[in-house]
């Protein structure tokens, strides 16, 4: 794929070099500003201000030594200081390297000092007073503050004689020491020209830049960029946004501010501090984002999911959702050289952001190992060609033929493909941040992005790895991350861990090998907030974590029952089923492990049922309900060998653990309540979670005559499990408006009641009209994923057009038989089940709802049939008509049917944690 637009022979309006692009600027736009913003100072300066005092720095340089084609290492913290020294290198012929002092692991620190002196032969360091600490006598240093303060030195401009490198620029490092890339002027300018284009800011723009200068898009993607158009400049601390994301709008609104730069991380971290500020009812002040042409969002993935919660956030303040522009760029193409402006069309389709097509002057490729171009819509390796692109590594030979194909191709490390449909680049992952489990890759920051959404993860660090323990045949996963503050108790950190641990089996169907909360200062990331991944893999490998792993299970041995041995082979047995089904080493399973606590999920708890009822040949199998009960290998082997049906009980305990109320999730119109058990494996350790299951799935039992016997027995099994409230209930679907009355009468006894309904309107009703036997027969099937949508909404004609067909029979025979297998049903079994649900929506026909409970949230998802928009307004806003006090109304990912889904459990988890929250804070001011 070329760029958009072939460039001339000479390089953009008649600039040579850098010097020339600072020149031309100043002539044009000596009025035009820099506004500089730290947390204690702001300062502006003109461009014509900006190139006097550029003059002066040079001029003191030149009278230290320091020459045309000489290298300088700039280490300052300020822009205020770094842009001037950076046009003083640019006027002079200087060759700058930017970095930026990080000392949160001191002995690193010392190596990449070491390593950049060798790497540039004794370079010169620029650097302030406050810094000469981390620095020994072997480095040449030269101090900002004399720079300053010494008699001007009249400089010598001398643009005929420079050396090609413009800029050298530091890998992150993440793969090791990092590398110097040269970006000469010719790259520089190529890639300033492409962004003009395809941005089209101008001399009427105001951006802003918070990124240090260390990464190059703080310098070519706002500064050099904007200095070329002659645009405004807001060049902001890192810290200011840092500290305080909710600042990075503050300053777009008080500026005026109208093209900047943010990774997807920071979208992240504003939502969670407005999270924060509505959890605690402070508003964001009155702004206005009218002003915002575009964000550009590159150095990692951009999520649809954080994209449309951001720009929902924001639409009433005058946001346009189109500000958001995904980006591809990396250094050695000196920074944004693909962009996306279709992000805002792809938030509802895809799951990250495309990002778009190539500037002008880059062509693209995606090819295969052998770097043969692959047909458009393959996957293969991201390649690049064109003038913007670096072309070579400093004083390394290795890197640069290891980074280039033999006919000149920039082979970017990443994976993707060219979509066919709108001809746009996607990535699916970097060829090395991967791990291949059974055969398929996983993309690491896949599940980075997921992770991030936990309760308790200081957003952002959160950091997968994959490594090959030794002696073994396949990959294994490791995540750590950093608790927040207040997440420091080794009770919570568990809690978090079950959460992870649980989130990717969820969303990838296997376990990490370990999860580990590390301390801040452990976890190193890249000016852009990059977490250099490959070093903490290298240390992890090296055994530098060995003792912090000892003392994290030191610590979670008092939180671990007394382990208990198999003492006989059948013990042995079950043993062994969990250690097949889980994938965790048998050694590590007691007899009293709790196989959802082992992070066991719905799926595979049909599994266990369906291999211990081959192994075990009982005369009664066992069902869904003995495993939901007896969920540990000691009480599966006690019911086992003493199989006697025992008396129905509604309560099915999910999960146990945690101090915290319990929540009584209430079954939907199949009357299982398997769907919830992804769902409370999440609130591991910090509540109990209790599901309610209806009657007549046991053999020789009855179902429920009447709605008032469904409600009266839950309410009894209710106080008796938990004899005072507060009470929250969760009805999901058939189970919504079954809470109402449940909550009413717990209420008339004197509790406090939370009624949090899951998709559903107050009244027992089916989107289709009127219930028969083929209906629920269809809809069983649809929930069991017998069958899909089109053939839900194209069978019923059919099967009730032969009173011959039997619906249950043809129903199943459509089923795919390893769905069968998963699920252990039988066409007896099934029709068993469609019995029970048809009972079930008989029995709510005649139900009308009546009086009103104090407090009802609602959360609603796309419905199977129709506009989410009409269903809320026209179905689930009756519930205002049922309520003492305003009902909450909370928007949801998923489809009805979907919500408990691995892709969508874990947000809908986090908006539902987050509500008991809210509602437990309520209680307490009660």
């Amino acid at each position: 794929m070329k760029g958009q637009k072939n460039f001339q022979n000479d390089l953009i309006g008649n600039c040579k070099n850098l010097a020339d692009l600072i020149n031309m600027a100043v002539g044009k736009y000596p009025d035009k500003t820099i506004t500089y913003i730290d947390s204690s100072d702001i300062d502006v300066k003109t461009y014509s201000e900006t190139f006097r005092d550029a003059k002066n720095l040079l001029g003191n340089l030149q009278s230290k030594g320091i020459k045309s084609g000489d290298i300088i290492v700039v280490a300052l913290d300020k822009h205020s200081d770094t842009i001037p020294i950076l046009w003083a290198c640019m006027l002079g012929g200087i060759i700058p390297c930017p970095i930026t002092i990080k000392i949160s692991d001191n002995e690193l620190w010392k190596k990449s000092v070491e390593h950049i002196s060798n790497l540039f032969n004794s370079p010169t360091f620029i650097i302030s007073k406050d810094a000469t600490k981390w620095f020994d006598e072997n480095n040449n240093l030269i101090f900002i503050e004399d720079l300053r303060s010494v008699k001007k030195n009249e400089p010598t401009l001398d643009i005929t004689n420079f050396s090609n490198i413009g800029f050298l620029m530091l890998s992150s490092g993440s793969t090791g020491l990092p590398k110097a890339i040269e970006l000469s002027h010719e790259n520089i300018l190529s890639s300033l020209e492409g962004k003009r284009f395809v941005t089209e800011i101008n001399n009427k723009d105001i951006t802003m830049n918070w990124i240090a200068f260390d990464h190059v898009a703080a310098l070519t993607e706002i500064h050099l960029l904007s200095v070329f158009t002659g645009a405004t400049q807001i060049q902001v601390s890192p810290m200011t946004i840092v500290s305080n994301p909710i600042s990075f709008l503050e300053l777009i609104n008080e500026y005026r501010v109208s093209h900047t730069f943010t990774p997807n991380f920071l979208f992240r971290q504003i939502l969670t501090q407005v999270e924060n500020m509505i959890s605690n009812n402070i508003k964001l002040s009155n702004m206005d984002f009218s002003c915002l042409k575009r964000i550009i969002s590159g150095g990692e993935a951009n999520s649809t999911q954080t994209g449309t919660q951001f720009l929902n956030l924001l639409s009433n303040y005058n946001l346009k959702r189109s500000v958001i522009w995904p980006a591809f760029g990396m250094t050695e193409t000196c920074a944004g050289s693909i962009y996306s402006k279709n992000f805002e069309d792809e938030l509802n389709s895809l799951e990250f952001g495309s990002l778009g097509f190539p500037v002008p002057g880059l062509d693209i490729r995606i090819a295969n190992e052998k770097d043969i171009p692959v047909k458009i819509g393959e996957t293969g390796q991201l390649q690049l060609h064109g003038r913007l692109i670096f072309k070579q590594y400093f004083n390394n030979v290795k890197a640069t033929e290891d980074a280039f194909t033999k006919d000149g191709w920039f082979k970017t490390g990443d994976v993707g493909f060219i979509d066919p449909n709108s001809n746009s680049l996607r990535l699916v992952g970097r060829s090395k941040d991967s791990i291949i489990i059974n055969g398929v890759n996983y993309h690491l920051h896949d599940l980075e992005d997921v992770l991030n959404n936990i309760d308790g993860i200081m957003p952002s660090y959160v950091v997968a790895f994959s490594t090959r323990e030794k002696g073994s045949d396949t990959e294994s996963l490791i995540i750590f991350y950093v608790p927040t503050s207040k997440n420091n108790m080794i009770e919570n950190q568990l809690r978090i861990n079950n959460s992870i641990r649980n989130t990717t089996i969820a969303y990838w169907g296997f376990r990490p090998s370990l999860i580990l909360p590390i301390p801040l200062s452990l976890l190193n990331k890249t000016t852009l907030g990059k977490i250099q991944t490959s070093k903490l893999k290298s240390k992890y490998e090296a055994g530098d974590f060995s003792n912090l792993i000892s003392e994290f299970k030191d610590r979670e041995k008092a939180f671990i029952p007394n382990f208990i041995p198999p003492k006989n082979i059948n013990e042995s047995k079950i043993i062994k089923l969990f250690s097949m089904i889980t994938g965790i080493n048998p050694q590590e399973i007691s007899m009293d492990s709790n196989f959802f606590s082992l992070g066991g999920t719905s799926l595979e708890t049909l599994k266990l049922l369906f291999e211990i009822n081959k192994l075990f040949k009982m005369e009664r199998p066992l069902e869904i309900i003995d495993i939901l009960k007896s969920p540990t290998p000691k009480k599966l082997i006690d019911l086992i060998f003493n199989n006697e049906q025992k008396e129905y009980n509604p309560i099915i305990p999910l999960q146990e653990t945690g101090t915290n109320s319990p929540v009584f999730m209430i079954h939907p119109g199949v009357g299982e309540v398997l769907v919830f058990v992804n769902f409370a494996n999440l609130f591991i350790n910090d509540r109990p979670i209790y599901a309610l299951r209806a009657k007549g799935f046991n053999n020789g039992e009855q179902y429920f005559q009447s709605l008032d016997e469904l409600v009266n027995t839950y309410v009894t099994a209710i106080k008796q499990q938990q004899p005072k409230g507060p009470y929250f209930i969760a009805g999901y679907s058939y189970g919504g408006p079954v809470s109402l009355p449940i909550g009413k009468k717990l209420e008339e006894a004197g509790d406090e009641v939370y009624l949090f309904v899951l998709d559903a309107p107050p009244v027992i009703e089916h989107p289709r009209g009127k219930i028969d036997r083929v209906e629920s027969a269809l809809m069983l099937s649809f929930f069991l994923q017998f069958i899909d949508k089109d053939q839900l909404d194209n069978l019923g004609n059919y099967l009730r057009s032969d009173p011959k067909i039997d619906p249950i029979e043809y129903l199943y025979s459509l089923a795919p038989k390893n769905r069968l297998k998963e699920l252990g049903q039988t066409l007896d079994s099934f029709r068993k089940w469609n019995d029970l649900a048809f009972h079930l929506s008989q029995i709510g026909t005649t139900y009308k709802p009546e009086h009103s409970v104090r407090n009802v949230r609602v959360f609603y998802a796309n419905p199977i049939w129709g506009s989410k928009e009409e269903y809320l307004n026209s179905k689930l806003k009756l519930w205002n008509n049922y309520s003492n006090n305003d009902v909450k109304y909370i928007d949801i990912k998923g489809e009805h049917h979907t919500i408990f889904d691995n892709g969508y459990v874990n947000q809908f988890y986090e908006t539902f944690k987050r509500e008991l929250s809210l509602a437990k804070q309520l209680t307490k001011s009660n």
